[in-house]
């Protein structure tokens, strides 16, 4: 009886010793950053910072930063009072630099601050998908109308319809196209040519760019860069590029452009 009492002494005092006040503080940091994960996740405001492939990743390391959190706290991962600085560099300075834009964010949209009318670096954080061409060719996506050859396009469809005319311009050559987007002047277009473009993010927030149709504008039609425009064109063929840089490619012949009062929000991704 007093040898398995002495055993079980023993062993109170081994993990005793294992949980130090550095391990609590450590499974404290990983417990809040678990629900910083979680909360982003459930919330749908993650989609801010990165597209919503990213949802199952999040919940996953949720789910393993809180065990890793337990299991420092029971001891299993011990650390020492000189390991908190490390701790609070590898766990918490990450957690923050997701928490703070996230918060910043969502304070400046509910504020307004954000308008969704207007070009903004989160392009308010909302993602739209573009679906596969393969996808898009099993339903008519909305706006079309061949008896008249004119595609009206609406805000969220702007992907979709950009992948459809990319991939079957004999079907569309000659149409009419009504779309709004914002003016992207690129050093590789010739000075009467702009993009008509929408925020495009392929993994997260850091490789946001521009892309959209390439546009011919008449020379009574300027713009300023980043301006919201709705544009009437022509889908054409023509050259698109610098003067002895330029290949043939799909060109919106601009008949007519205006400033828009309100514009689309949202950014795009490919499923």
């Amino acid at each position: 009886m007093s040898n398995a009492v002495i055993i079980n002494s023993a062993n109170s005092a081994k993990l005793s010793k294992k949980i130090t006040f550095a391990s609590i503080i450590q499974a404290l940091c990983l417990f809040c950053f678990s629900a910083t994960l979680m909360h982003s996740a459930l919330s749908g405001s993650y989609a801010i910072l990165t597209t919503p492939r990213a949802f199952a990743y999040l919940i996953f390391a949720a789910i393993l930063l809180f065990v890793l959190g337990i299991c420092s706290l029971f001891g299993i991962f011990s650390a020492h009072v000189k390991d908190c600085k490390k701790i609070m560099v590898s766990i918490v300075a990450p957690m923050l630099i997701i928490l703070i834009p996230l918060q910043m964010s969502q304070s400046a949209l509910g504020g307004g601050s954000l308008k969704s009318a207007g070009f903004d670096e989160y392009a308010s954080g909302r993602a739209i998908a573009i679906a596969s061409n393969r996808k898009n060719n099993k339903k008519n996506l909305s706006g079309l109308d061949v008896v008249n050859k004119k595609i009206v396009v609406s805000d969220d469809d702007f992907g979709n319809w950009y992948n459809e005319i990319d991939h079957n311009f004999d079907k569309y050559k000659d149409y009419t196209i009504v779309v709004k987007g914002f003016v992207s002047k690129e050093s590789t277009l010739s000075k009467d040519q702009v993009r008509i473009s929408r925020q495009f993010m392929s993994c997260c927030i850091l490789d946001m760019s521009p892309f959209g149709f390439v546009a011919q504008m008449p020379k009574n039609l300027q713009f300023s860069q980043h301006q919201w425009v709705v544009v009437k064109a022509k889908i054409a063929l023509g050259k698109v590029g610098l003067k002895g840089y330029s290949q043939d490619g799909i060109v919106l012949k601009v008949e007519s452009a205006s400033v828009l009062n309100k514009a689309p929000s949202g950014y795009f991704y490919r499923t």
